[in-house]
């Protein structure tokens, strides 16, 4: 298959994607990224949302060079669950993967995450949701059938003084009033599917405060 599909596969892609049924049950099997962007596979994927003690949100800009949404707003941290290609396969949950998005994306090492995130820390919210995306990456056509699994956490003082981002990935972060990040996320300016997602973290956060 990756012969035959060779003109749209992208070798300096290792990353292996989870793949999963529509209902985000993780079938065991692995796919590369190109591959299951090319054909519509499902695929997990977890999205975090944090907030600062005061309730404000915190945004991510999508660095320009990003092939898919570029320069968009979205959730503070989304990934794939997936492994390197160097990596014999073995199960990766949505938990362990959104804890290595949120050290890779926001500086935030998995080791530290318990005091770097207010009590108890990443928390699911609400079960794996259905996304389904097409257009073109690069020249690429991309078919994205990705089962989402959001989850929600405060930051500490200590975790927001700790913040960093690649640039490569993230342009620049944004602290809001959830009214003002429903409102980024629903319009012209963010990322396919951000709007979900924000309005369910969101949501969540308010029963945090009372």
């Amino acid at each position: 298959m990756t012969a035959e599909w060779s003109w749209a596969a992208v070798p300096a892609e290792e990353e292996w994607l989870v793949l999963c049924t529509l209902e985000g049950l993780p079938t065991g099997a692995f796919a590369p990224r190109w591959l299951a962007h090319l054909l519509g596979i499902p695929h997990c994927t977890a999205h975090v949302g944090l907030a600062v003690p005061n309730g404000f949100i915190l945004l991510q800009r999508r660095s320009r060079t990003k092939a898919q949404f570029p320069d968009r707003w979205d959730m503070t941290v989304t990934g794939h669950v997936s492994l390197p290609a160097e990596v014999t396969p073995h199960p990766v949950t949505y938990l362990e993967a959104a804890a290595r998005e949120l050290e890779e994306e926001m500086g935030l090492p998995v080791s530290e995450q318990d005091r770097l995130l207010e009590t108890p820390g990443l928390t699911p919210i609400g079960n794996p949701t259905v996304y389904f995306g097409a257009g073109e990456a690069g020249e690429r056509p991309w078919h994205d059938v990705e089962v989402r699994q959001l989850f929600g956490a405060v930051l500490t003082p200590g975790g927001l003084a700790r913040l960093s981002y690649p640039e490569e990935e993230i342009s620049g972060v944004l602290l809001c009033r959830p009214a003002e990040a429903l409102r980024i996320a629903a319009g012209p300016e963010g990322a396919a599917g951000a709007a979900g997602s924000m309005a369910d973290f969101a949501a969540w956060l308010a029963t945090q405060e009372k």
